[in-house]
């Protein structure tokens, strides 16, 4: 494979990537209402936890890992747009 057929294929996964995320964060946005309503705080270890697991169990070895550092990256990101929202509420 040419460099310039592999990095367009990259490109397309990013837009993909890209969608995905957004419509991700728009569920945050979602769970985030509920918490607020609810008195729950942004933070659910546990869940985190569950989810990591569920998805590097099956994984390829090699990629477990840097996997792991996405999902904690998303969660860092997410748990942060619902904090902005809920002290949005706030005011």
């Amino acid at each position: 494979m040419e460099i310039k057929d592999a990095r367009n294929q990259i490109d397309e996964i990013d837009r993909e990537l890209t969608a995905l995320f957004e419509k991700r964060m728009r569920l945050a946005a979602e769970i985030a209402e509920y918490k607020r309503q609810n008195g729950l705080p942004v933070l659910d270890a546990a869940r985190e936890r569950e989810v990591i697991e569920r998805l590097t169990a099956d994984c390829d070895p090699e990629m477990k890992g840097y996997i792991e550092e996405l999902y904690l990256t998303v969660f860092r990101l997410s748990r942060s747009y619902q904090q902005t929202l809920l002290e949005k509420e706030d005011i």
